[in-house]
């Protein structure tokens, strides 16, 4: 090996260390990281904690549900309001709602204001629960009929109707079933005690028992004529006519307007 100068040696060295060069760095083990939390799904509700069950501590008492039944652990299925909701209080002045029902202020009629305007007195066949009365008010207001009364010349009934409008007609009858009434449309029913005579009586309507003389109408006829078979007797308050009703109604060949404006009498009736 040939000899190299001495001035040449350190460069020697500096060469050599430099084609080695120093041992590799190597890298620093890094931490664990830590365990994925998976994603929550929107709409998914997180799987709520453990309730407490009645009397364990620190207990609240059992949560309701908007059924209004306790909860037996399961989750609720209800909103729960939470503990720091506050009731609403309506105060003292609170106004009650209202629904909408008018009540209509009326007085008793007097005599004159409701009249008896049609009855069928001789129905086909039997007569028993097909008798009816009409009732017709000529006032120009509202009438308070709670304390009417019909009677004949054996028996007073108190039949309690509502407000009559002005105008209005009623039909009282012994019966409200149109199946045995012959096809009326009674409003209030009266009962069977009393029954029109066809030879001769006396009818009255009255506020209160009509023995009290509080009567508002008072009518009668002597012995009905052949032409009344059937057919409603009509009075005629303003000709002051009495006739037979010419017009049929429900189902068993009855005649009359039961509830309904009634024929006008051309003639005034000899017979009756």
């Amino acid at each position: 090996m040939p000899r190299h100068p001495a001035f040449l040696l350190p460069l020697l060295y500096v060469l050599l260390s430099a084609a080695c060069g120093p041992d590799p760095v190597k890298p620093r083990a890094l931490p664990d990281p830590p365990p994925e939390t998976p994603p929550i799904e929107a709409g998914v509700p997180s799987t709520p904690p453990a309730r407490q069950s009645p009397g364990s501590d620190g207990d609240r008492g059992a949560v309701f549900d908007a059924g209004g039944g306790a909860d037996a652990g399961a989750p609720d299925a209800g909103v729960d309001a939470g503990d720091d909701v506050t009731p609403v209080d309506p105060g003292d002045d609170a106004t009650p709602i209202d629904a909408g029902v008018e009540t209509v202020a009326a007085r008793a009629p007097v005599a004159g204001e409701i009249v008896i305007a049609e009855a069928l007195v001789n129905p086909g066949g039997t007569d028993t629960g097909r008798e009816w009365i009409e009732i017709l008010s000529l006032a120009d207001e509202p009438l308070d009929l709670s304390e009417l009364h019909v009677a004949d010349m054996a028996v007073d009934l108190a039949v309690p109707a509502a407000i009559i409008d002005a105008g209005a007609r009623i039909v009282l009858g012994q019966s409200a079933d149109t199946s045995k009434n012959g096809g009326a449309p009674i409003s209030l029913a009266y009962g069977t005690r009393l029954g029109l005579n066809n030879d001769g009586e006396e009818l009255s309507i009255c506020v209160g028992p009509c023995a009290g003389g509080r009567v508002i109408d008072h009518l009668g006829w002597k012995v009905l004529g052949a032409a009344y078979d059937r057919h409603a007797v009509v009075f005629d308050r303003e000709a002051n006519l009495v006739c037979p009703a010419t017009q049929p109604f429900g189902t068993a060949g009855d005649f009359g307007t039961p509830g309904g404006p009634n024929d006008a009498c051309p003639v005034p009736d000899a017979g009756f």
